[in-house]
């Protein structure tokens, strides 16, 4: 393996292994990792995967996903990161069958056919977490279970970029199981989440995201008469609605206006014959154009992704087929021509332009065309942002009860009180916090978006000592007391304060059982008094990673 692999990786793929190994400390449930796409979760499994190889070379790893593309893009990251990996691939897809490497990278449909052969893996890792559905059935549950039954100790962990589903809300959610009635959750826990606010800000100013931009769009759709349908629109209404010769001809106009100084243009369809329809009008105007589809052969539809990856292609139509696993990074305009009600499906096909990109050496064939990829543009003609929100604060989806999942959280700086993100003032003391939406949307054509850049600074330290004490906010009605642990760090003169709040209710008070879980075996304090009483026996973290560039600094990982 490569010496430097670990300096390879960025600070949050970083933060997100050692969470992994803090959570497993304490717990021995499945828990999730959410980075938003195009922040390199492939390498960030390459990374644990090495971890783990480097302390226990007796491990047996199977990382799971349902694509192709995605199989070889995991593969190629911890090749990337250590050469003579001992790895094997197990995907029809890819016409490799060997399943006894130490680290097998497999096609969910091909491993369920032949489950027998892994009853030795000790780990699951499943890329696209979020498209397990919440139910004990199905090819991923069904592989599970018989794996349990194999090897009761068997961990599994998910990686998505969205990490909830229709239907359930979080992926944490339980549900009931349509056929035996009971409540059923894979995923027990979220210990990693930069998918929300606060995550975009941090990744865009550091350049490890590019900012997705939207324009006003002429064509218009009218679904008013489409029914829903099990949380989707029905999708032969849909299609009828969508695909007519007018509107696909406005559209594909509308398209060629705005992808004048693009490079890579990708455009999401209703169904087949949309894709189709709307391949024909771009080609028709000039454009160097191709669709992928089902009802290619697979042959067919990788032809075209390698023609449109080699930049033969400008523009490249899909019905259904890029929406996860598709990595191009000099994609700058997409347009969504697909109405959706999913969250997840919303993300995950802005996701595709969100990686950032180096025009050095394409900028000679579109002239005035920028050196580095800081932006893509969003062509919303299905109104999906309107409808479920921005890439970096959609609605999560709903639970069946009616109840809404738990939305992602940010403390306030001024009294520690957990708000939802889309909060714009405090719960707790009043604090406004500072709002910064990076799908912009503006009318003006010519104009530059530009955001001022925020030094985002985060800091691992060594812990020298913790101290805890209770506190409440005396100026505040109703005010509940807070647990105050202050760290005394090797190497700033700063006491570093991290606010536990055993007394709320929902991710606050998750929190903070997950906080005490780390530091002491057995039932969690219901009130600060109680978990102070026990402050004696904590184990301190050896080391806390910090974001300093707040008024407070944030604690963010605690390693023991």
């Amino acid at each position: 393996m490569r010496p430097d692999w670990w300096q390879l990786l960025r600070w949050y793929q970083q933060n997100a292994i050692h969470a992994i190994y803090s959570y497993f400390s304490s717990n021995n449930g499945n828990p999730v990792i959410a980075l938003p796409t195009g922040t390199g979760k492939s390498l960030t499994i390459a990374g644990f995967i090495l971890t783990i190889f480097t302390q226990w070379t007796n491990q047996r790893v199977l990382i799971l996903t349902h694509r192709k593309e995605l199989i070889g893009q995991d593969a190629d990251a911890l090749l990337y990161l250590w050469r003579d990996a001992p790895i094997g691939i197990f995907s029809a897809g890819l016409k490799q069958r060997i399943h006894y490497m130490p680290i097998t990278f497999g096609g969910i449909k091909s491993v369920y056919n032949n489950i027998e052969l892994f009853k030795a893996y000790n780990l699951i890792i499943v890329d696209e977490g979020h498209l397990i559905p919440p139910t004990q059935t199905g090819m991923y549950n069904s592989v599970f279970n018989k794996m349990r039954e194999l090897n009761p100790s068997v961990k599994i962990i998910g990686f998505t970029a969205t990490a909830y589903r229709q239907g359930q809300g979080m992926l944490t959610d339980p549900v009931k199981d349509k056929e035996t009635g009971e409540e059923y959750v894979l995923f027990t826990d979220i210990i990693y989440d930069m998918t929300g606010i606060e995550g975009w800000e941090q990744l865009i100013a550091q350049k490890y995201l590019c900012k997705p931009i939207t324009r006003p769009t002429q064509t218009h759709y009218d679904i008013s008469n489409v029914k829903i349908q099990a949380g989707e629109f029905n999708q032969k209404q849909l299609s009828e609605a969508v695909d007519k010769e007018s509107l696909n001809k406005q559209c594909a106009q509308e398209i060629c206006h705005y992808g004048q100084t693009r490079w890579a243009w990708l455009i999401f369809a209703v169904d087949i014959e949309h894709a189709e329809h709307l391949t024909a009008e771009l080609q028709q105007q000039g454009v160097a154009c191709e669709c992928v589809h089902s009802k290619k052969t697979a042959k067919e539809n990788d032809s075209v992704i390698a023609a449109f990856k080699r930049g033969e292609l400008r523009a490249i139509v899909n019905a259904d087929k890029l929406t996860t696993g598709f990595d191009h990074p000099p994609i700058d305009l997409i347009a969504i021509v697909r109405h959706t009600q999913s969250t997840s499906l919303h993300v995950q096909m802005i996701g595709r332009g969100t990686r950032p990109y180096d025009f050095t050496n394409e900028r000679q064939y579109i002239p005035g065309y920028d050196f580095i990829k800081s932006e893509c543009l969003i062509l919303d003609f299905a109104a999906n942002i309107e409808r479920l929100g921005p890439v970096n604060d959609p609605c999560i989806p709903k639970r069946p009860s009616g109840t809404k999942g738990e939305m992602p959280v940010k403390i306030c700086p001024q009294c520690g009180i957990y708000n939802f993100a889309a909060a714009r003032v405090c719960e707790g003391c009043g604090y406004e916090f500072p709002f910064n939406n990076y799908i912009e949307n503006t009318h003006d054509l010519n104009a530059i978006v530009y955001q001022e850049e925020k030094l985002v600074e985060i800091k691992r330290f060594p812990v020298i000592k913790a101290v805890y004490k209770s506190y409440k906010n005396k100026h505040v009605a109703d005010s509940k007391p807070q647990l105050w642990c202050s760290y005394f760090v090797d190497g700033d003169s700063r006491m570093i304060r991290e606010i536990v709040l055993f007394e709320h209710t929902g991710f606050a008070r998750s929190r903070a059982e997950r906080w005490f879980q780390q530091r002491l075996a057995g039932e969690v304090p219901a009130t600060v008094e109680q978990a102070l009483s026990y402050s004696h026996l904590y184990r301190t973290p050896r080391f806390i990673t910090v974001r300093l560039d707040r008024e407070y600094p944030e604690v963010q990982l605690a390693e023991f």
